[in-house]
């Protein structure tokens, strides 16, 4: 069986693949945000859980990487209502 290829390329077709291909980059890059966002408002129980989950995260995203990872402790006061002015938040 003999087969002959003709490959023709214009530059109409390359602006039109030029053109999709960073429309696509685009809608991944929102979307890495939007996700990247819901994560940073999410609470963990402790350090290690958070840089799991920010690793899973990473994977989950083929076009971007994580460089830096932060995590930030945040202390909450114990029981209801409005803390004394001396007591010091506990961290959960």
């Amino acid at each position: 069986m003999r087969q002959r290829w003709l490959v023709i390329e214009s530059e109409a077709r390359k602006e039109s693949d030029l053109k999709q291909r960073e429309k696509r980059l685009t809608k991944k890059d929102t979307q890495a945000q939007s996700q990247l966002r819901k994560f940073c408002q999410q609470e963990f129980a402790c350090a290690e859980d958070a840089f799991n989950a920010a690793k899973l995260l990473e994977s989950q995203l083929p076009f971007h990487q994580l460089a830096i990872i932060e995590v930030i402790e945040d202390g909450q006061h114990r029981g209801r209502g409005r803390p004394h002015k001396d007591s010091q938040p506990t961290l959960i």
